[in-house]
Parts: C-alpha cells; sequence; structure tokens
C-alpha cells in the first residue's frame, strides 16, 4: 500500500510540474515585450534608463492593444480580421 501512495505522488508532482511549466510558457507569450525589455535592459544601465525603457515598453504595448482592438488582430504588420 505504501508503495502505490509514493506512486501517487510522484505523479501528482510531475503533473503539478507540467501545468506549472504551460503557465509560465503562456505568461512569456502574452507579455513577450514586457519581459524582451528587461533582458534588452540587463546589460550596465542606470535606473533612469531602465524606467525610460519600461515606459516606452508600456506605451508600445498600450499602442498594440489599442491597434488590436480596432483593427482586428495584427500578424506580422497585417491586420487579421
Amino acid at each position: 500500500m505504501p508503495e502505490k501512495n509514493k506512486q501517487d505522488s510522484l505523479t501528482g508532482f510531475f503533473v503539478a510540474t507540467a501545468y506549472i511549466s504551460i503557465i509560465i510558457i503562456a505568461v512569456f507569450i502574452v507579455g513577450g515585450g514586457q519581459y524582451k525589455a528587461i533582458l534588452m535592459t540587463h546589460k550596465e544601465t542606470s535606473i533612469e534608463e531602465f524606467r525610460q525603457e519600461m515606459d516606452r515598453t508600456k506605451i508600445e504595448i498600450k499602442e498594440r492593444r489599442v491597434q488590436e482592438h480596432t483593427h482586428g488582430v495584427i500578424i506580422g504588420g497585417k491586420v487579421k480580421r
């Protein structure tokens, strides 16, 4: 009986790990612009430069959302309705 419980807990652990990794990948896909800005500014920059870059990224994301909302989904610069 203890062997079965051990197997179940191991399976549960792997399932939980898979779900967590899927969520992390989805977050990267959805918020890719913000993470890209963070990675690009990882090199030696001052805090002020970093904040300016983040503000620019936020503005770009807002503009993109407005475009998608008004013109449909934009894929590769082309509007897909």
